[in-house]
């Protein structure tokens, strides 16, 4: 059984400078995979933005970081990238690739 809670972000649509307000849930219980890591689908990952206090996880390669005490990411955000997705893609193209994240602990793997 899946308990969980709401938490209402409130994003600009960045085409009409509009808010809305959408749903992030936190799932309090969740499935691990043999390992015994958590298995996260890319919208319990979003979830994990930094925003309000959240923790600030990333995706890359299908494992899921924490970068909560990484200081340039301490509002979930970093040149122009929030947190909350799957970053195998810009981690390919950043400055210091994807190597900076052998310093973060796994927290969990993506959803195939």
């Amino acid at each position: 059984m899946w308990v969980s809670r709401q938490i209402y972000a409130q994003q600009e649509d960045e085409t009409t400078g509009a808010e809305e307000t959408e749903a992030l849930t936190e799932p309090e219980a969740f499935e691990t995979n043999e390992d015994g890591l958590r298995i996260f689908t890319l919208e319990e990952l979003a979830f994990y933005d930094g925003t309000d206090g959240r923790p600030v996880y990333v995706a890359y390669n299908g494992f899921v970081y924490d970068i909560s005490n990484v200081p340039h990411w301490r509002d979930g955000e970093h040149h122009g990238h929030r947190a909350g997705i799957d970053f195998t893609e810009l981690l390919e193209e950043s400055p210091h690739g994807p190597g900076i994240l052998q310093f973060m602990p796994i927290v969990g793997v993506l959803a195939e």
